[in-house]
C-alpha cells in the first residue's frame, strides 16, 4: 500500500475586526488576503540591507525586478545643494542628485569642491561642504539601490523619481 500524502492545513478565516461590523452584529469571517506574489528568479539577489527593502517591499521589487550585479562599496562623498542631496562616487566619477521634488539625475564631476559645478546651485551660505561618507550601491533592472551611513537607503527609479526607505 501507498501511503497517503499528509493533508496540508488550510488556513482558516480569522473574524473580521469589531470595527468594521455594524454595533451588535455577530463576528463574520474575513476573506482571506492572497499570499505575496513570489520573488522573480534572478541571477542576482540583493543581500543585507538592499535585500530587505526587496524582499520586503513588493512594490520596490516589481519597479525594480532583478539585480544586474552584486552590491558594491563606493568611495563616496557627500553634500547638501539648494534644492537637495548629492552622493558623488569617486571611482565612477559620477554624481547621483536627488531632488527635493522626488526627482534624480546623474552626471559627470571632477570632484573639485573649489570648482563650481554647473548641476548643483550652493546651498545657502553658498559653498559647497562635500565629506566623505561611507555608502555603496546595487543596479537593477528598473534603477538602482543607494545607501549612505548617514541618511539611510534611496531607491532611484530608472524613470527618474526615487524614494528613500529607512
Amino acid at each position: 500500500p501507498q501511503p497517503k500524502p499528509t493533508p496540508k492545513p488550510t488556513p482558516k478565516p480569522v473574524p473580521c475586526p469589531p470595527h468594521q461590523l455594524p454595533p451588535g452584529h455577530p463576528p463574520v469571517p474575513c476573506p482571506m488576503p492572497p499570499p505575496p506574489p513570489p520573488p522573480p528568479a534572478c541571477s542576482v539577489l540583493p543581500v543585507l540591507g538592499f535585500g530587505q527593502i526587496w524582499y520586503s517591499n513588493t512594490q520596490v521589487r516589481n519597479a525594480l525586478g532583478c539585480a544586474l550585479a552584486p552590491e558594491y562599496g563606493l568611495s563616496a562623498y557627500e553634500q547638501y545643494f539648494k534644492g537637495g542631496y548629492a552622493v558623488g562616487d569617486m571611482n565612477t566619477k559620477m554624481v547621483y542628485a536627488m531632488y527635493d521634488n522626488r526627482t534624480w539625475s546623474t552626471f559627470p564631476t571632477n570632484f573639485d569642491p573649489a570648482a563650481p559645478s554647473p548641476y548643483l546651485v550652493p546651498p545657502l551660505g553658498g559653498q559647497y561642504l562635500p565629506r566623505p561618507v561611507a555608502a555603496s550601491m546595487q543596479q537593477f533592472q528598473g534603477g538602482l539601490m543607494l545607501w549612505t551611513a548617514s541618511k539611510g537607503f534611496y531607491v532611484l527609479y530608472n524613470n527618474g523619481a526615487w524614494q528613500f526607505l529607512n
